[in-house]
């Protein structure tokens, strides 16, 4: 039977070729969608669970007095936590990039490197090619590369080799990895034991300190088995007010391994990937499918009336209501099992560019996997029942006689109104995905236009080396300042909006809310603020001779002075601040104008800055736009006469600030794609349902052109319809995705008005690729030869 029931459908497959063919293609193009999201869903949510004890494996976090959250985390903790009755191991790890080493006499750039301990790589079980890491990261000066770094620095074989690195020490090689898995956090390439951390200068690795250390030393820890995390979180607090005098966090919590990849607090390895992206991403792909079903549903019952004699033979030599659901059931598994092979195939080719346009790593990690396969049986049966089951429920009730006596009309009209819902319902979809789309790229258009507060016009950033030496850095400057292609050099800590903004100070001063705050900390040269362009509001700026020691001085911001209790910039001047209770005061001596130091995601902060010279971490150089590659070999020339042991790496200002909004790109770019895909898989239905229409008042046509009915009266009886549907589904879906992007944009400090152009565009286009297949369709029908339609009559 079940063979039988295989065979008719092929044949009815091959006999409907354009219906099956709109069918196959919809499906596919909803399955692939649909397929491709559950990879992302299925990677993502794999990031780090594949360790051993995984769920019981903690990364530890920081908390201020001020509850900013915090990936840093004291020698101090990890001293404590070591010692601790419930930990069954707690480990450091420091991450450092990026790097110049060298290898044989020519320096490279080393990204994704780490100082660790040896407990850490234990706790982490990763696979050893040679060494082990109580043998090979126990001592100083002891370094362990993964796989594909050590074959790409000593092709001939790396265990015992030199490594000159920073210029300041050299590592010999004693252990090789396995490459890192893509869902990692840890990507781990250049490994040098924590031990070398202590030789290391300007390095504090007291275990005693709660409160210092670089901002990049990370905390873990593996729990016993049983032991809850709220106990020793509890223990931390403890522990933390006890040390309150001397330690800058007043609380700390653990995080689990499997949430580290997607806490946008946390100082990432590899990419955070934020919870709400691949969740909105997975619901998308959902209702595109579900956009595909509606086309199946929609052209299966429209092609009830070609098929109603056939049913009707059937049912009168015997065959059973029950006989004829199972008939269209196969047929439609049929029509889905073609397409998941053509979806399978698409989604593989496809999951690269969403690698490129999610910056994941999915094609990295095998995707064809049993998961995928149960995945697609799921979904397989899940559309077959979805979409066979209304089909099969009206051709198998129709009743033999009303068919042969031709009243099949009549029969008919019953799935006229659900059609026509179905149309709404899927156009619906397909709008609000559209209007979404335009207020996204709307809201990343003024993310990438708004006045930041300072110039960021032709300015390249250069990575200074670390602590700099002064003489040579003022000899750069005043060598590229000879050439008229350099318009102005300056230095700082970073440039004013950087993603590397993380250095600030808490200050005390009676006009604070509780008379301590946080500022974020900037260090500057006396050319800086007129080099970007920031206006001074009160006081003077830096002079080369504010380096006392004994009487500091500091610059702030409008915000910084509102949250002293100024009420004027100028009120602001030659208040002083403390950082601590023994520290020297320091003396405001001017205001600059507010600016965005941050993604305008977030608000704007107090700022201190100050003149420190050896804490220029970068220059920025503006060129003139017109000669930029001359500016930049003039750069990189000079550059490697001052600095010939490091690495020359140089990034346009404003390419580095695009990447404060990398996941809103992401979004954004992946709804474009799925508004299109699902605008255009409702096309593919309406062009079935149009050329069913077409073929059924084939006769009607002729014979009202025969009476002199114009192509445009035609045009307009056969596709008025479909128009009054998709404009009915606009009425539905502007509300509805008005609602949704309002919740969107209200995530953001600085977000755009929804303005109604965008409705006004996004039922334009709807309209317009509506017109598209319907208009050509009933175009068609209406300038056909009405001899050929009624000749027969």
């Amino acid at each position: 039977m079940l063979k039988n029931f295989i065979i008719v459908a092929w044949r009815n497959t091959l006999r409907n070729r354009t219906y099956a063919a709109l069918n196959i293609a919809g499906l596919a193009l909803g399955l692939a969608t649909f397929l491709m999201m559950y990879w992302v869903v299925r990677f993502e949510n794999s990031f780090d669970r594949q360790y051993p004890g995984a769920e019981r494996m903690y990364q530890v976090m920081s908390y201020d007095k001020f509850n900013e959250p915090t990936s840093h985390v004291p020698g101090a903790v990890i001293k404590f936590l070591r010692e601790n009755s419930g930990v069954e191991s707690a480990s450091a790890a420091l991450f450092w990039n990026p790097n110049v080493i060298k290898v044989r006499n020519e320096n490279l750039q080393q990204e994704h490197s780490f100082y660790v301990t040896p407990e850490f790589m234990k706790t982490l079980d990763i696979k050893w090619i040679a060494g082990s890491p109580d043998k090979s990261l126990s001592q100083p000066y002891q370094l362990v590369l993964d796989e594909p770094t050590a074959r790409r620095l000593f092709p001939e074989g790396a265990m015992g080799k030199t490594v000159r690195y920073d210029n300041a020490y050299d590592l010999t090689v004693t252990g090789i990895i396995q490459k890192a898995p893509a869902n990692s956090e840890f990507q781990f390439q250049f490994i040098t034991s924590y031990k070398t951390l202590s030789l290391y200068a300007g390095w504090q690795s007291d275990e005693n300190n709660w409160g210092g250390g670089d901002s990049s030393h990370h905390g873990y820890v593996m729990l016993k088995a049983g032991v809850d995390p709220a106990s020793v979180e509890a223990q931390l607090k403890k522990q933390a007010e006890l040390h309150k005098e001397n330690g800058q966090y007043t609380y700390f919590k653990l995080l689990p391994f499997s949430e580290m990849h997607f806490n946008e607090d946390n100082d990432t390895y590899n990419y955070i990937m934020p919870h709400w992206l691949p969740d909105t991403l997975f619901y998308i792909g959902l209702f595109v499918l579900v956009i595909a079903c509606i086309n199946f549903v929609n052209l299966a019952t429209v092609q009830s009336v070609q098929r109603s004699r056939e049913i009707a033979v059937r049912k009168i030599l015997g065959s059973s209501r029950a006989a004829l659901v199972c008939q269209f059931f196969v047929e439609t598994a049929v029509i889905v099992l073609m397409a998941e092979v053509i979806a399978g195939g698409m989604a593989t080719l496809l999951v690269g560019r969403m690698d490129y346009l999610l910056n994941t790593h999915i094609a990295g990690s095998p995707v064809w996997n049993g998961n995928t396969f149960v995945f697609l049986l799921i979904t397989g049966l899940a559309v077959t029942f979805a979409s066979g089951f209304y089909p099969a429920l009206i051709l198998s009730g129709f009743q033999p006689m009303s068919v042969m006596r031709n009243k099949l009309a009549a029969l008919s009209a019953r799935g006229i109104s659900l059609r026509q819902a179905l149309v709404v319902f899927q156009f619906g979809i397909a709008q609000v995905m559209v209007i979404c789309m335009l207020i996204a790229l709307k809201q990343m258009q003024y993310f990438h236009t708004q006045d930041l507060g300072f110039d960021t016009k032709s300015v390249i950033t250069i990575d200074m080396p670390d602590g700099g030496d002064e003489v040579k850095r003022e000899h750069l400057r005043q060598q590229l300042l000879k050439h008229p292609v350099i318009q102005d050099v300056t230095f700082g800590l970073t440039s004013p909006s950087s993603t590397r903004n993380w250095w600030w100070w808490t200050i005390k001063h009676p006009g604070l809310a509780n008379g301590a705050a946080t500022f974020r900390l900037q260090f500057v040269d006396t050319s800086y603020f007129r080099f970007y362009k920031i206006p001074l509001l009160a006081g003077r700026m830096f002079q080369a001779n504010d380096t006392s020691k004994t009487n500091p001085v500091v610059m702030i911001n409008e915000q910084a002075a509102a949250a002293l209790g100024f009420a004027t910039p100028d009120e602001a001047i030659g208040t002083k601040l403390s950082e601590g209770d023994n520290a020297v005061p320091r003396t405001v001596i001017g205001v600059v104008k507010n600016y965005h130091s941050q993604s305008l995601k977030s608000g704007i902060v107090p700022h201190l800055y100050s003149f420190r010279k050896n804490h220029f971490s970068l220059a920025s150089v503006r060129i003139d736009p017109s000669a930029a590659q001359e500016a930049i070999a003039l750069i990189g020339k000079y550059w490697t006469q001052e600095f010939p042991d490091n690495y020359f790496q140089y990034t346009f200002l404003d390419t580095e600030l695009r990447t404060f909004y990398d996941d809103e790109n992401k979004f954004s770019h992946m709804l474009t794609a799925f508004a299109g895909v699902g605008i255009f898989i409702g096309c593919l239905g309406l062009y079935g349902l149009v050329s069913f229409v077409c073929t059924r008042r084939t006769k009607e046509i002729g014979i009202r052109k025969v009476l002199g009915a114009s192509v445009s009266s035609i045009l307009l009886l056969l596709s008025g319809n479909f128009l009054v549907l998709v404009t009915v589904a606009f009425g539905v879906a502007a509300p509805i995705a008005w609602y949704i992007m309002q919740l969107f944009l209200e995530r953001y400090t600085n977000h755009i008005e929804i303005p109604w152009i965008v409705f006004a565009i996004a039922g334009g286009i709807t309209l317009m690729m509506t017109l598209m297949p319907v208009g050509w369709q009933s175009l068609r029908a209406s300038r056909a030869n009405p001899s050929d339609s009624l000749k027969y009559e």
